[in-house]
């Protein structure tokens, strides 16, 4: 019996005695059944209408800036009795709970889900989108023109506004930190009906806080974002080990890499450089003027070039010292002894039959999820050291969407516990067409029994941690946890010269050090007895002392005074205290985001 269907019955004996109807059993018992002959064809006409939809906007794009100064001409915000919300459902948004707060504030519809304009003429070129921009959306609109953002997190139904207000992080992140981070300028408004532009130039103490504030500081109307040429594939090299000290190792030294690479101008990463009087360089290289073209198919002034190999063989990385920072880090631990390294470099389209032949389009229907084909890679054998140097066990050359929405077919490896044979060849042949189901459908079918035993049974958290304490974190996690596989995500959090003057809610080391790991549990604990109160509890303690930070979507059990410990609180306080009418509109993040304001 699959485990989330013995955890349900578990469930079902504890919560209440009431008959289930027919449609609820079906939906609680047998949610694969469900799932695969109705929501996933549900899915897919929705994702069919919202490409039609975009496709016709991003080719019309002149038409959208006009309309965009419309609707938000025509909002009167605060009448000073309720406080605001946005009017999206609490179903459509990516976090497995909903706030009870959408039941009494005053909703105000934000119907904001356009490409506005993308510009890749100057040193900093970029791109303005609306907050309910997916990153699905953004990637089809941008590589088609030969640009990326250079922060793009994976699931494809993640919006500009939830990375913005919320938190995104990627595998490019130990090299130009958060999305918020790639971030140029907010239009926001604000709860007195004005609307404002702010940047690290031009009302900066706002620009700082609108990130993290979920909301709290005013609604996000458009986002500016910084934009880099892209490279059609990413050349990704597979590092097994069965030795957990020799992998944390390799990770931490890839990832502390990025902190040398020369910073995109414009963005904050760039400010913190310059007061440090490092290097800054714009990456656009050649560019191209108006929104019609992008950089040349052969790669002029592109991304920097790949990481170099040692004596110019392919498929090894230098232990120490000198070399380029890859573009992408990431790392799964399946164990705490078998983790798997993945380091990847956008490239051009490989030449030569040799190389040609390691093309894997791994978002292809049929092809195996992709947790499951880089966990193949440990019975390959175990990568071993020749000198100073890293053998890898695999390489690929993986399109570069697919790459950038490698997780999203399996929802990371959520859906095996919902579609247990999910990743079978005959399954993925049949019905990988329609993968995935959407999370917002998911959300909204649940029972109560599936909403209890989800709240009571699963781990849904990403913690941020400094990268120097990664193996006493993965310690923490398998003893409160005891979830497997482990997202193992390196992310920067640049220095901010001005931190003390504008604030924001997360910063560096005091020591200075900017290298952090994000930390991702998804699935059923394998432990007898898990409390999820208990579990989550020691893991926020465990992340507080260390400094680290809580993704603010997840369940946080911590009482106020230990969120405002992890969350710097001084300037947005502040910020809130000055605005007009900001504290009558909009509750504080606590009250939005804590366990006890959600259901």
């Amino acid at each position: 019996m699959p485990q989330q269907s013995k955890l349900v019955s578990k469930s079902r004996g504890q919560a209440s005695a009431r008959e289930e109807n027919w449609f609820e059993y079906m939906i609680t018992h047998h949610r694969w059944v469900f799932c695969i002959f109705l929501l996933m064809p549900l899915s897919l006409m929705f994702d069919i209408a919202l490409y039609i939809r975009n496709g016709l906007q991003f080719y019309m794009r002149n038409w959208a800036p006009k309309h965009h100064d419309a609707k938000i001409r025509e909002w009167a915000l605060h009448d000073g009795k309720n406080k605001l919300c946005t009017a999206r459902p609490g179903w459509q948004t990516m976090s497995l709970r909903v706030g009870k707060y959408k039941k009494t504030f005053r909703k105000i519809k934000l119907d904001l889900h356009d490409i506005l304009s993308i510009n890749t003429s100057g040193p900093a070129p970029s791109v303005r989108v609306e907050p309910l921009v997916t990153m699905g959306q953004l990637t089809a609109a941008l590589l088609s023109l030969g640009w990326t953002v250079p922060v793009l997190p994976e699931l494809d139904d993640l919006t500009v506004g939830g990375l913005i207000a919320g938190v995104g992080v990627e595998s490019s992140s130990h090299i130009y930190g958060l999305f918020q981070h790639i971030c140029m300028q907010f239009e926001v408004a604000l709860a007195d009906g004005s609307v404002v532009f702010c940047s690290p130039e031009k009302n900066p103490e706002l620009f700082y806080n609108i990130p993290w504030s979920h909301g709290t500081l005013g609604f996000l109307l458009s986002a500016e974002i910084r934009i880099i040429p892209a490279k059609p594939y990413v050349k990704l090299q597979y590092y097994a080990f069965t030795n957990g000290k020799e992998a944390l190792t390799m990770f931490e030294r890839e990832s502390r890499k990025g902190v040398r690479r020369p910073a995109l101008a414009g963005t904050q990463v760039a400010l913190s450089e310059f007061a440090e009087g490092r290097a800054v360089e714009p990456r656009g290289g050649k560019e191209v003027n108006g929104r019609r073209g992008g950089p040349t198919g052969k790669g002029e002034g592109d991304v920097p070039s790949p990481s170099s190999t040692s004596g110019g063989r392919a498929g090894r990385r230098e232990g120490a010292g000198g070399e380029d920072a890859a573009d992408f880090v990431e790392a799964l631990a399946f164990s705490k002894e078998h983790v798997v390294v993945m380091v990847g470099t956008m490239v051009d389209k490989p030449t030569g039959r040799r190389e040609a032949g390691k093309v894997n389009a791994i978002g292809k229907f049929w092809k195996p999820w992709f947790f499951k084909h880089v966990e193949s890679f440990l019975a390959k054998g175990s990568s071993e050291r020749k000198g100073k140097d890293v053998e890898a066990v695999g390489e690929e050359y993986i399109p570069l969407r697919h790459y950038y929405h490698r997780h999203s077919k399996s929802l990371f490896w959520e859906i095996q516990d919902i579609i247990p044979f999910g990743n079978h060849p005959l399954f993925r042949y049949l019905f990988g067409w329609m993968m995935p189901p959407r999370i917002s459908l998911l959300k909204l079918t649940q029972t109560e029994a599936l909403r209890k035993l989800y709240e009571e049974h699963h781990v849904v958290q990403d913690m941020l941690v400094p990268v120097k304490d990664l193996g006493e974190s993965l310690d923490c996690f398998e003893e409160v946890f005891s979830v497997y596989p482990l997202w193992l995500c390196p992310m920067r959090i640049p220095k901010n010269p001005d931190f003390g003057k504008h604030g924001g809610f997360i910063r560096p080391l005091e020591d200075g050090d900017e290298m952090f790991v994000d930390v991702g549990a998804y699935g059923n604990p394998s432990m007898e007895g898990f409390n999820a109160r208990e579990a989550c509890r020691k893991a926020e303690d465990f992340v507080r002392a260390k400094k680290g930070f809580q993704m603010m979507y997840a369940d946080s059990f911590m009482s106020r005074e230990e969120f405002r410990e992890m969350f710097d609180h001084g300037k947005y306080d502040e910020l809130r205290r000055k605005m007009d009418r900001c504290l009558q509109a909009f509750p504080e993040v606590y009250d939005k985001v804590s366990k006890a304001a959600r259901v």
